[in-house]
């Protein structure tokens, strides 16, 4: 049923198609002129050899095919459900598991780590992750077991680095809701696994790094995984905030109030642990700010993992309140997650389109252009999705099209008027060169 669910969820990609937009030009660059292994770039393989093995197999080895690397998503996508049913299965009923599990798949708050090839390195980390909580969750812990965790761990880290509060978390809770204690050896085994992974991203810090002056809005996160992250942005949106506030606040109030209690359940405590899991997510991105939508949305590759289960708590304490209520719960929540997904889908299709539609209109009007190439102005976001963004991705787009590593080209924000720019001009609006 879950690899159904994900292969399904998949559809509205294949039906819009697909393409490349933004950071994959720059390493289809990379791995046309330097070879598969130099595909993420110096300084990105040394900070995340974990995501260089994956570019170096995404772009040099598949390449210029984006269909065989949606499949290579899906592929990690339905492992990665699969194993969360599984992990889940362990201290949960059945149906509460099934529920955050088909939950995580509906909702359209991690897109990017099915659509675009440039955080397949980010999907591979949760998968990694995922498979490092099913080793630790066994009773007894053999210490093979044990070992591998650390090795899943180690690896999940150096592939993207934002799954390292979740990891650090699972190494103490998940063998103690086990064992009913903590296992030092697993504390142990945790800390020198991910300390020496965390200790080699630190020391080898790609450069183009940087982290903000200000703080996360933590509306952000709010709004990623009850808003318009999950669905469209309007009514659905504010219907889905309005009932998982209410249904959260009623979770807290029954674990903190006793004259509350003899109403809790299992879902109150999914809803808080889910919530801690969303943080947890959210701590990496505190000082270095993503709009969690479009391509922002891998800032929540273990945030909307909580999301889901709290949305699978909140139905369950709808179910034990009234049956009617949690079917028509979930009946909009998982249309409106629908529409989102598939609201997703058309951005990420028009954001390729209109990089691949200016890509030709250079090749038809500068078909051996012998100066700069400059577009503009910026095209058009949609959801947080832009084909071409800036000057690094343009060029990069730009060399590999006309297969020539010394082509030099240009985006501007505003438009490219006789005036405005030299070069080789191409106004993005009409896809011709200016008057």
């Amino acid at each position: 049923m879950i690899a159904g669910l994900q292969v399904a969820a998949f559809v509205p990609y294949v039906v819009r198609g697909t393409g490349f937009v933004l950071d994959d030009w720059f390493t289809l660059r990379n791995a046309r002129f330097g070879g598969a292994l130099h595909a993420a770039g110096d300084a990105q393989s040394v900070a995340r050899p974990g995501a260089a093995v994956v570019d170096a197999l995404a772009f040099g080895v598949v390449g210029r095919h984006p269909l065989v690397l949606l499949l290579g998503a899906l592929v990690i996508a339905v492992l990665t459900g699969l194993g969360l049913l599984n992990l889940l299965r362990r201290f949960l009923p059945l149906p509460l598991a099934v529920g955050a599990c088909v939950v995580w798949i509906v909702a359209p708050n991690h897109t990017s780590l099915e659509v675009w090839a440039s955080a397949l390195n980010i999907g591979v980390a949760l998968l990694l992750s995922v498979g490092a909580g099913l080793l630790l969750s066994t009773d007894p812990l053999p210490a093979r077991r044990l070992l591998l965790a650390g090795v899943l761990a180690a690896a999940a880290t150096l592939s993207y680095e934002a799954v390292v509060p979740a990891l650090c978390a699972g190494f103490v809770v998940l063998p103690w809701l086990r064992s009913g204690r903590i296992d030092r050896r697993a504390v142990g085994a945790g800390a020198i696994s991910i300390g020496a992974a965390v200790a080699w991203m630190l020391l080898h810090w790609h450069p183009d790094k940087h982290l903000s002056s200000g703080v996360v809005h933590l509306g952000y996160l709010w709004s990623g995984l009850f808003g318009w992250g999950v669905a469209p942005d309007g009514l659905a949106s504010s219907i889905l905030t309005l009932a998982a506030l209410a249904g959260m606040a009623v979770a807290v109030s029954r674990l903190c109030l006793p004259s509350f209690r003899p109403a809790l359940g299992e879902g109150e405590y999914l809803v808080v642990a889910g919530l801690a899991l969303a943080v947890l997510g959210l701590l990496p991105f505190v000082r270095y700010v993503y709009e969690p939508l479009g391509a922002g949305d891998r800032a929540l590759i273990v945030s909307a993992v909580g999301g889901a289960m709290v949305w699978a708590g909140l139905a369950e304490m709808a179910w034990r309140s009234r049956h009617v209520l949690a079917a028509s719960l979930a009946t909009v929540v998982v249309l409106s997650m629908a529409a989102g997904r598939w609201q997703a889908a058309v951005a990420w299709d028009r954001a390729a389109e209109d990089a691949s539609g200016v890509l030709q209109a250079l090749r038809r009007y500068y078909p051996a252009p012998n100066e700069t190439l400059v577009i503009g102005p910026s095209l058009t976001v949609r959801r947080n999705v832009a084909g071409l963004l800036d000057t690094s991705n343009v060029e990069a787009a730009v060399q590999v099209i006309y297969d020539d590593p010394t082509l030099r080209a240009e985006a501007r924000a505003d438009t490219v008027s006789s005036t405005a720019a030299t070069g080789l001009r191409l106004d993005t609006r009409t896809r011709r060169p200016p008057p």
